[in-house]
């Protein structure tokens, strides 16, 4: 390729990346503006080239970089731009040497004004936060372990194994699938903990952006970057308490080989600063996918996942207790008839089976969703929730996909005095007697029509005294 060929490509290269880059001679006087950096300046680079960046913006990196030898990396600055406009970028500035004689110097800079913009709202959210207290418990939660509803075998066992985890001051991983409440286990240890009276501080990782991440967690000093101001991280936040990591899967491999050495030194340095400051809380972290794919995946280090989760809680889905529903239903009726002042008070019979032969992909958080939507579609217009009052992916649910057919009867009335444990009982009896009716006893087959464990299923058989209809 002939040298005219090699620089109209190399210049149709840097016109097409993402990241401005400017070229001077020993002069300072600009040579090339390729068009990522005419959009950070909002200008042609025909008013750009030619022309010395004093004479533009007042600056002399050029003395700095070229006579002083100091190379500039990832340098903050903030400046206004020929059109007025103020704005954040993050640049480099290298000199360039043709066989070791200086010959000029490259800027290459990326604009992240609207990411300075983001941090700013954030501190500020932060402080609004920390100067009220509006949560119930007044030490940043909101939840109990006896807050969570659910008398199924299942629920009960997993409030048991938070309990019993929420004695010592072990690290937690807590996985389950989107919307199972697992920030409300989180806040539920927290509270039954020694230092419940302790700030509970949390953060979805996957929420906020790479850049943002590991000031907010450690804290900056004043000065640590152009427009930074003093702000206390996560960590001092929470104190003896707890920090929440929910999504902690999501968090980049550089941020967790910088959250492992925290964990393993029980020390933490602000961004900026020298003091190192010892760390007291419990992590108490959250994943959505399967404990034992994260690793294998590649979306967590081996070595952090063996500090984060000394102790594993898994919540269970709500089709996998089924027999929850009707005490979440109620409960939520009885919410949001008080928050929107509706008299909807009811639910239809062929409702509530639509919604206990549902799949429920989005657990407690989608039925809570379903319900409040349901309530104010009946709203003036009937006092129960009826079919029509569902999403058409519920109410089209057939009892045909269930693979046996439901006995439910008579509707869910909230005013009436109803036994809540004996209800259910109820209902999965009739529920296991279908299926084992149509698995001529087999429990294994019987729990595959039932979407539960085997072992699961058996224990119901056994509290149930159902013996008698196995092989």
């Amino acid at each position: 390729m002939e040298e005219m060929d090699m620089i109209h490509y190399l210049k149709t290269v840097l016109d097409e990346i993402y990241e401005g880059v400017s070229i001077c001679d020993r002069n300072s006087k600009i040579l090339f503006f390729n068009k990522a950096y005419e959009k950070i300046e909002n200008l042609s680079r025909t008013k750009i080239i030619g022309r010395t960046e004093q004479e533009l913006w007042g600056t002399n990196f050029g003395k700095k970089v070229m006579f002083q030898g100091q190379t500039i990396k990832n340098e903050r600055i903030v400046y206004k731009t020929l059109s007025g406009n103020e704005i954040s970028i993050l640049h480099s500035v290298i000199p360039y040497y043709v066989n070791e004689e200086l010959k000029g110097m490259f800027s290459i800079a990326r604009n992240i004004t609207t990411i300075d913009k983001f941090i700013s709202r954030t501190y500020a959210l932060q402080k609004e936060l920390a100067k009220r207290e509006t949560l119930s418990l007044g030490n940043g939660s909101r939840y109990t372990l006896d807050d969570i509803i659910g008398e199924s075998f299942q629920i009960r066992q997993c409030k048991e194994q938070a309990k019993k985890a929420s004695r010592f001051s072990t690290n937690i991983l807590i996985s389950g699938e989107t919307g199972t409440g697992k920030e409300l286990f989180a806040q539920g240890i927290h509270n039954q903990s020694q230092n419940s009276q302790e700030p509970f501080v949390g953060i979805n990782c996957a929420a906020i952006p790479d850049t943002l991440l590991e000031s907010l967690l450690f804290g900056t000093e004043k000065g640590a970057f152009t427009g930074a101001l003093e702000s206390v991280g996560l960590f001092e936040q929470a104190g003896k308490g707890t920090l929440f990591l929910d999504e902690i899967d999501s968090m980049p491999f550089s941020m967790q080989a910088k959250l492992l050495r925290v964990l393993a030194e029980k020390k933490s340095r602000r961004i900026g600063g020298y003091k190192e400051m010892e760390i007291e809380c419990r992590i108490i972290s959250a994943i959505n996918s399967d404990v034992f794919n994260i690793i294998a995946n590649g979306k967590m280090r081996q070595d952090l996942f063996y500090r984060i989760a000394a102790f594993v809680l898994h919540v269970p889905p709500l089709r996998e207790r089924t027999g929850d529903i009707v005490r979440l239903v109620t409960y939520f009726i009885k919410k949001y008839t008080e928050k929107l002042g509706s008299d909807v008070t009811n639910v239809e019979q062929s409702a509530l089976e639509a919604m206990l032969q549902y799949d429920w992909l989005g657990n407690v958080r989608e039925l809570e969703h379903v319900i409040e939507s349901a309530i104010i579609i009946a709203d003036n217009e009937s006092n129960e929730i009826r079919l029509e009052h569902l999403p058409t992916h519920i109410s089209m649910v057939k009892e045909q996909e269930r693979g046996f057919p439901q006995e439910f009867t008579g509707s869910l009335h909230l005013e009436e005095n109803l036994d809540f444990h004996q209800l259910v009982r109820q209902y999965e009896e009739t529920l296991i007697r279908k299926a084992l009716a149509l698995s001529s006893g087999n429990i294994s087959a019987a729990a595959k029509k039932l979407k539960i464990h085997r072992n699961v299923l058996y224990q119901k058989i056994k509290k149930l005294n159902l013996k008698h209809s196995i092989n």
